[in-house]
């Protein structure tokens, strides 16, 4: 039994060519929304 939650390679896989591309178009569009008002992320811990 797998518990839900738990990564395996297969659904890496799914994840990745599924929404990789679109995740990192909203970030790259949200960074140009922050640099057009003059913001910065400088303050955001990761």
């Amino acid at each position: 039994m797998i518990p839900e939650g738990v990564k395996t390679a297969d659904s890496d896989k799914s994840v990745t060519e599924n929404f990789a591309a679109e995740h990192l178009k909203i970030g790259i569009e949200s960074l140009n929304q922050l640099i057009n008002k003059g913001l910065t992320v400088k303050h955001l811990r990761f």
